[in-house]
């Protein structure tokens, strides 16, 4: 195997690997994980150890949302312009 094919594999690997970030949630608190999926109101992660979590978008800082939204593979409603509004008398 030459050197090129083996500069191609391993960057192909490295590609591969998940990029582990940097978030916050909205008390401040600092974890480093993979942004793995958004479901709904939810952003799913993975550790370095490779343990998934959940966590509500709207419990983190507002970088960190900022970064999901960038990355979200589905649209994200603001549940928070909901708050406030008059209820429906009938649905529909």
């Amino acid at each position: 195997m030459s050197i090129f094919e083996k500069f191609v594999i391993i960057f192909a690997i490295s590609l591969s690997v998940g990029r582990a970030d940097v978030w916050s949630n909205s008390q401040g608190r600092v974890f480093e994980a993979e942004f793995l999926r958004n479901e709904g109101t939810r952003v799913i992660f993975r550790l370095k150890g490779g343990k998934k979590f959940s966590h509500s978008l709207l419990d983190l800082s507002p970088e960190s949302q900022v970064k999901i939204r960038q990355r979200a593979s589905s649209p994200i409603e603001d549940l928070r312009s909901n708050f406030g509004r008059p209820w429906p008398q009938q649905a529909s």
